[in-house]
């Protein structure tokens, strides 16, 4: 016949199973919250010429709930069409930020 009354290792073994299993849930939880809560957008504020690239004025916005830390805007050139290379020439693209671009906090609601 078989004791009904589980063992001490059974409960604490149940017990710990419970507790990673909601701190499991409360990071997935979080993680979702903390990924989807921030919602930033750029927005071209005027024209954009083609001969002008760095011409063009951008505003990024936080329109979520949570301020965003550390915010560091560039512009990425990723193409330049010049004459023909040589062999061997070869342009890889570049990242320019300015110091207007950055901003320590961008709280909700600020452009």
């Amino acid at each position: 016949m078989q004791d009904p009354q589980p063992t001490l290792r059974k409960r604490l073994v149940r017990t710990l199973e419970w507790v990673v299993g909601i701190a499991c849930l409360t990071l997935i939880v979080s993680e979702f919250i903390l990924t989807n809560l921030p919602k930033l957008s750029a927005d071209v504020s005027g024209p954009i010429h083609p001969n002008d690239l760095m011409g063009a004025m951008f505003n990024l916005s936080n329109k979520g709930f949570l301020p965003v830390y550390d915010v560091k805007a560039g512009c990425k050139v990723m193409r330049v069409d010049t004459p023909p290379f040589r062999d061997g020439d070869f342009v890889e693209p570049i990242t320019v930020y300015f110091s207007e671009s950055r901003a320590e906090i961008l709280s909700p609601g600020t452009k």
